[in-house]
């Protein structure tokens, strides 16, 4: 499309970087402001911004509009907010998007990614240049790619008003430079990954199921897991209420708050540097997991400890997600998704917030978190997560019914 949206009717600005996906649902949210620690480097073309996609979003975006936002760093542009839409859902949710990645960003580049003919990409090309004439603040620019990898061509579609001056030539064409020299790439390569081809492919990671586990034996597990924990609860309650009558103290159900953490860590220790095929054999383990995540009691007691084991609490939580359903597997992705931002991989949390939030919208703390993490409060949402474990721990003596207070999830346990 040789400019053929030769409107250069916009705000002048420069240089960005990406974040957000493409085969998104219906269903799934349009926009994930999240903060990359991603700076567009001096004389930064548009292909270099485009690269930054896949790092920035967890895996490749195919026939979407990826929406960029960018603050203002002195000379340079910091990666903000980024947001993916379906391409038949822009005119519904353009809007939301838009004001998603607006709120944090001096500067909003628009990529239309798709390999459909050109024609049947013009009205994207006009609703997008008569959204930004139409507002106050609009795109920056627009350009159109047809696929996110080396060597592709991208073509500005509208851009910044340059009087009688052409763009730079690197600005209204050009192509995709290697990907895994994006700056978004770094952590990924750092922790030997790579993001997925596809937003549905890193759905399919999440969605596996345990292969040394049948279906009816994790349904046995989860009832097992499921007693135990409300056991121990229900037992910390009644000696914090006086109705202790008939407990044994040192019993298997009376646990101090300081003795499950102790636990925690000694199975994270266990099972540091195992893989996720190991972890998946350890039967035990993944019993006490379950047991772990069935209510939200113990959860929040454990949580801090995970926490502060990023790594192989990754792995864990993985192999939990994947054995079980209900409550405790979404309190596995919850607890997934903060130790992937610890680890400074933000968008693959964001995937599994997407996923827990799909799956079950009235869990309380899934719900918070993603929340806060569409707000791109990533540092506060870890912070409130091990400071909430800190106070359960606290509260499990004389009130621990004080971190159980959400209804339970799907008729199961509360969380």
């Amino acid at each position: 499309m040789k400019n053929n949206k030769d409107k250069s009717d916009k705000h002048s600005h420069s240089t960005h970087e990406p974040q957000q996906d493409p085969q998104a649902r219906k269903g799934n949210p349009p926009a994930e402001p999240a903060r990359e620690a991603v700076m567009a480097p001096k004389g930064a073309t548009p292909g270099y911004l485009i690269s930054n996609v896949p790092g920035a979003l967890g895996f490749f975006p195919l026939e979407s509009l990826v929406v960029m936002g960018f603050e203002q760093n002195g000379s340079l542009l910091e990666l903000g907010p980024v947001a993916r839409l379906d391409l038949d859902n822009v005119k519904r949710q353009c809007d939301e998007a838009f004001s998603a990645v607006e709120s944090y960003s001096d500067v909003i580049f628009a990529f239309v990614v798709s390999y459909r003919p050109l024609k049947e990409l013009d009205w994207i090309a006009d609703f997008l240049f008569e959204y930004s004439s139409a507002t106050d603040r609009g795109f920056d620019a627009c350009w159109h790619t047809p696929e996110i990898s080396l060597g592709q061509p991208y073509e500005l579609w509208f851009g910044p008003e340059y009087g009688d001056k052409e763009p730079m030539p690197r600005w209204a064409e050009g192509k995709i430079p290697t990907i895994t020299d994006a700056a978004s790439m770094t952590n990924w390569i750092g922790q030997g990954k790579l993001p997925e081809i596809t937003r549905d492919d890193g759905i399919r990671q999440l969605n596996k199921r345990n292969p040394f586990i049948t279906a009816a034996n994790a349904r046995a597990m989860t009832v097992q897991a499921t007693k135990k924990s409300r056991a121990i609860v229900d037992a910390q309650i009644r000696l914090a209420t006086g109705k202790a009558t008939g407990l044994k103290p040192n019993s298997v159900v009376c646990v101090k708050a300081e003795q499950i953490r102790e636990t925690a860590l000694r199975l994270i220790t266990e099972c540091e540097g195992l893989d996720l095929d190991h972890v998946y054999a350890k039967q035990e383990a993944l019993l006490e997991l379950g047991s772990w995540l069935a209510t939200a009691t113990l959860r929040d007691v454990v949580l801090g400890v995970l926490i502060e084991h990023p790594a192989t609490a990754e792995v864990l939580m993985l192999a939990t997600m994947h054995t079980y359903s209900g409550t405790i597997r979404i309190n596995a992705l919850v607890i997934y998704a903060a130790v992937c931002i610890v680890q400074d991989m933000a968008m693959v949390g964001g995937l599994a917030l997407s996923v827990a939030t799909t799956e079950d919208p009235t869990h309380r703390l899934a719900s918070l978190v993603n929340q806060a993490y569409r707000a791109g409060l990533h540092s506060r949402l870890v912070d409130n997560l091990t400071k909430g474990s800190e106070l359960a721990v606290q509260n499990w003596k004389t009130h621990p019914r004080a971190s159980a207070r959400t209804r339970p999830s799907r008729g199961e346990t509360a969380a």
